[in-house]
């Protein structure tokens, strides 16, 4: 079933990028990763509220989710983020323009859920020869069995 989800203090406007994780059997999210604001939100009605706030040094503020955390074991999920810059759109064509990398970051699996560390930028293999190589958009992240290798997939 469907439920939105809610929670006072989040910005007006659309919501999106927010980062799913269930620990313990609880809902989580990851609201923002820069400071790592972690919300558990109720499927009961969707009411989610703020319940740890931590921060990573020389975390980019800019950074927003993409691929939701997996466990990799030993309390450690792996997930992946993203940076847009030059962003624009045009109310007329509809045309958007945007670069985006990814990282890659860890954090753990135990409350209240710091993020240990983030990855350098990266970007995914070209694939159009034009701007459209800029709108890659990862949303998925598969561990392999054994946890030693991985699977991203993307958007353009």
């Amino acid at each position: 079933r469907e439920v939105q989800l809610r929670w006072p203090g989040m910005r007006k406007g659309m919501q999106k990028n927010w980062l799913p994780f269930v620990v313990g059997g609880k809902l989580h999210v990851s609201y923002s990763l820069c400071p790592h604001v972690v919300l558990r939100c109720e499927l009961d009605g969707g009411v989610c509220r703020k319940v740890y706030e931590t921060a990573l040094a020389n975390c980019n503020p800019s950074m927003r989710g993409g691929a939701p955390p997996v466990s990799m074991g030993g309390g450690i999920m792996l997930g992946v983020a993203h940076t847009t810059r030059n962003f624009t759109t045009s109310m007329k064509g509809g045309r958007l323009y945007a670069f985006y990398e990814h990282f890659l970051y860890l954090q753990s699996a135990k409350r209240p859920f710091d993020l240990l560390a983030i990855s350098p930028a990266f970007r995914f293999a070209p694939e159009f020869g034009n701007r459209l190589d800029n709108l890659q958009f990862c949303s998925g992240l598969r561990l392999e069995p054994g946890g030693r290798t991985f699977t991203l997939s993307y958007g353009v």
